[in-house]
C-alpha cells in the first residue's frame, strides 16, 4: 500500500483524488477527514458546512428558508416545507442539500482545474443530488459514509464534542436526535442504492485506518 501511494504521488500525470465523506451531524466526519488529509498529504480540505455558511451570506432567508437552519431543524423553518410533505424532516434536508450541492460541484471543479486532490466532508453529500458524471474522466472519486447506530452512544458523542467546542451545545443536538437519526437513515439508504461504502465510526482510529486502507486498495487498481 505504501508503494501504491508512492507511485500515485510521484506519477508525472496522475488524476487528482477526490474523497467525499458523508454522514449525519456528529458522526465524526471532520475528524476523520483531517486524519486522512494528514496521512495522504492532501492540503485541500473542504466542508459542506462552510459552503452553506457562504451561501447564507449571499442568499436571503426569504428566498431559501431551509438554507438558514441546521440540517436537522430546517423542517421547522416557516416556508421550508409544504403542508403536503409526508416527511418534512427529509424534504427540508434534501432541499438544503440540493442547494449546497451546487457549491460542492464548484469546489470539485476548481480543484480539478488546479490538478489538486481534495477531501470534502459533510451531511449534504447525497449522490442522487450531486451529479459527478461530468468530472468522472478527470479525477479518481472515492465516496464513503460514516454512521453511528447506537442512539445513546450518539448522544454521548455530542456531549463530548460540546466540551471540546464550547459554542456547539450538546443540548440542541440531543433535543433533535430523532431528526438526526432520520437523516442518517436517509443518507445510508441513498448511499446503499448508489453502492457507497458505509463505516460505523465507533472507534476513530479504527475508522481512519479502515478508510485509508480502502482508499489505497482502490488506488492500487487505478493505472497511473
Amino acid at each position: 500500500r505504501f508503494r501504491t501511494w508512492h507511485r500515485f504521488r510521484n506519477a508525472d500525470r496522475h488524476k487528482p483524488l477526490v474523497i467525499l465523506i458523508g454522514g449525519a451531524s456528529g458522526v465524526g466526519k471532520t475528524s476523520v477527514s483531517v486524519a486522512l488529509a494528514n496521512q495522504l498529504r492532501i492540503s485541500r480540505l473542504e466542508s459542506t458546512d462552510s459552503i452553506r455558511q457562504i451561501m447564507r451570506l449571499m442568499i436571503a432567508p426569504d428566498l431559501i428558508p431551509a438554507l438558514h437552519a441546521s440540517s436537522y431543524t430546517a423542517w421547522k423553518v416557516a416556508g421550508a416545507v409544504s403542508v403536503d410533505d409526508k416527511n418534512p424532516v427529509i424534504s427540508a434536508f434534501r432541499e438544503q442539500a440540493m442547494r449546497v450541492g451546487v457549491g460542492v460541484k464548484a469546489i470539485i471543479s476548481r480543484a480539478l482545474e488546479e490538478n489538486d486532490s481534495v477531501i470534502i466532508d459533510g451531511v449534504h453529500l447525497l449522490p442522487d443530488l450531486i451529479d459527478l458524471k461530468s468530472f468522472e474522466d478527470d479525477a479518481i472519486f472515492i465516496w464513503v459514509n460514516l454512521h453511528i447506530e447506537d442512539s445513546k452512544q450518539y448522544a454521548e458523542r455530542f456531549k463530548k464534542r460540546s466540551k471540546e467546542a464550547t459554542k456547539r451545545s450538546a443540548h440542541r443536538y440531543i433535543e433533535n436526535i430523532d431528526a438526526i437519526l432520520e437523516i442518517q437513515k436517509h443518507i445510508l439508504s441513498i448511499g446503499k442504492a448508489h453502492k457507497i461504502r458505509a463505516y460505523e465510526n465507533t472507534d476513530f482510529e479504527e475508522t481512519a485506518q479502515n478508510l485509508l486502507t480502502y482508499i489505497l486498495d482502490r488506488l492500487h487498481k487505478v493505472p497511473v
